[in-house]
């Protein structure tokens, strides 16, 4: 995490390897983020960094997508392709 006005780094969380770029959903508070080597889906609160829950949805996780009014989010890995409900995704870890 950086703050923009500076550029210098304030806060750091290591999440696995093989990473996809950070889908931010501002109207949760979320961040989540692609694992393709775990094969999950991480789900971090966006002020702490604090993991608030995983999805397994096997390896080679990819293409996360935020619907445009934020209500759905979509991914896909190597065998198949999900849709959640953005509003109940964290509720079951």
């Amino acid at each position: 995490m950086f703050d923009l006005k500076t550029e210098t780094q304030i806060a750091r969380k290591r999440t696995g390897f093989g990473n996809h770029p950070v889908i931010a959903d501002a109207a949760r508070n979320r961040l989540r983020l692609s694992s393709m080597v775990e094969g999950r889906v991480h789900i971090l609160d966006r002020d702490t960094l604090d993991l608030l829950g995983q999805i397994r949805i096997g390896f080679a996780s990819r293409c996360l997508h935020l619907s445009a009014d934020g209500r759905h989010l979509f991914g896909s890995s190597l065998s198949a392709h999900y849709r959640w409900d953005a509003d109940t995704l964290v509720r079951a870890h």
